[in-house]
């Protein structure tokens, strides 16, 4: 497809200034690391998965991660894994945001599609793709003293066997360059318009156990049996959660750690909730 047009963003409505307000009050807030990231980038973070839902409700969660980031080395490339349908990649154009564009590494993209037949170039798969773009404004004022240099890589997993989710895991840990990947993904998911009601009585209870649980999949980067545990557990994001830990894996990571977790619902009620996890 011969199609070189910059994404817009579909559900970040906004304008420069509330998006950069809601960012602050998640690094500010109560539930937030409580301050901003400090100067100093003498960290080196090889993968983090970050949740994505609205600011007001996941704005805290974030900050934690993102302060991460912005105290550890910048990465030549930032690796957005998110959960889609098969294995899409983005390689048209930039993403705009009220922050200014973020180019993508088309030149990287290219290179793993080569070399991993299953991963297409898809334009369609991203045009109403959530787990991106809420991304990019945090990324973008985590480094917001190296903005020209930003260059990200959209991944979207989703409806995939194990064997491949290992088989892409095996390509992208072996990437010979400074990459950072972010896992944009919630736990576990509740409520009517997901088509997830499993109980209706002491949900926040019920939900944090399955949580808690994750986590400790995630942290002990026990990657199938985080996957067959997920398979009944709400997890809409299992497809791209999986893919990370196995990349962690092949980096020859050992454990994760958990830096924020809670439920949307604990804020804005259980009708329609997710579980936002920073590890």
């Amino acid at each position: 497809m011969g199609v070189f047009v910059n994404r817009k963003l579909f559900f970040l409505k906004q304008d420069f200034t509330v998006i950069n307000r809601l960012i602050s009050e998640g690094f500010t807030s109560k539930s937030g690391p409580g301050d901003f990231p400090i100067d100093e980038r003498n960290k080196q973070i090889k993968g983090i998965l970050i949740p994505y839902w609205d600011y007001a409700l996941a704005g805290s969660a974030m900050a934690w991660a993102y302060k991460e980031i912005a105290e550890s080395k910048v990465a030549d490339t930032y690796v957005i894994l998110g959960q889609g349908d098969g294995m899409k990649t983005y390689l048209f154009g930039a993403w705009d945001t009220p922050f200014g564009s973020v180019t993508v590494n088309s030149g990287l993209g290219r290179k793993i599609v080569d070399k991993f037949q299953l991963l297409k170039n898809n334009f369609e798969a991203f045009i109403e793709d959530k787990s991106i773009e809420m991304q990019l404004p945090f990324l973008q004022f985590a480094n917001k003293q190296s903005l020209t240099k930003l260059r990200i890589l959209p991944i979207l997993t989703g409806n995939v066997n194990y064997e491949e989710i290992t088989e892409f895991a095996d390509v992208l840990s072996e990437i010979d360059e400074n990459i950072c990947f972010i896992c944009s993904a919630n736990l576990t998911y509740y409520g009517k318009e997901f088509g997830h009601l499993p109980f209706v009585h002491g949900i926040q209870e019920n939900l944090k156990i399955i949580d808690e649980q994750l986590i400790d999949f995630i942290c002990d980067l026990d990657a199938k049996g985080f996957y067959q545990f997920a398979k009944n557990k709400l997890v809409h994001d299992r497809d791209s959660i999986a893919l990370f830990m196995e990349i962690m894996k092949g980096f020859g990571l050992k454990k994760g750690r958990l830096l924020s977790y809670y439920h949307s619902g604990e804020i804005s009620g259980f009708e329609k909730s997710v579980g936002l996890g920073t590890i």
